[in-house]
């Protein structure tokens, strides 16, 4: 149910979410990959990090957040999320690059995307993105 929620239906995705919750169940890493996605499609980037933020820790919703990054122009949370990645041993796939190198480009910061993906750290860990 949650996955046929679309950019314009992710009210009904936070929704769902919170009715699974309210019958005192736990939603698992599916339902939250799938309010994330939801949430990207909708460019709501600080709810899908915050989603993020209440899931297990995956590929397919890092990818979402990515993705939803990049689709709000948040180029330096992308690459904060490919470093968390990292940090959690998640292993990136084609669609979390092709999302971070995007958000990166259409920001100007080409460069800094590619370098990222191949393995250097431009953001100094010390640096904060501050909170969502």
């Amino acid at each position: 149910m949650l996955s046929a929620c679309d950019g314009a239906h992710w009210p009904l995705a936070l929704q769902l979410l919170d009715e699974i919750h309210d019958a005192q169940l736990k939603p698992d890493a599916v339902c939250y990959s799938a309010a994330i996605a939801a949430c990207d499609q909708g460019q709501q980037w600080q709810l899908a990090l915050q989603l993020l933020r209440q899931s297990e820790p995956n590929v397919v919703a890092y990818s979402a957040a990515v993705s939803a990054c990049r689709k709000s122009g948040q180029w330096p949370w992308a690459l904060h999320l490919l470093r968390e990645m990292r940090r959690f041993e998640l292993e990136s796939n084609l669609v979390t690059y092709n999302a971070a190198i995007g958000a990166c480009e259409e920001c100007g910061s080409g460069d800094i995307g590619r370098a990222v993906v191949s393995g250097s750290d431009v953001l100094h860990p010390s640096q904060s993105l501050g909170d969502i």
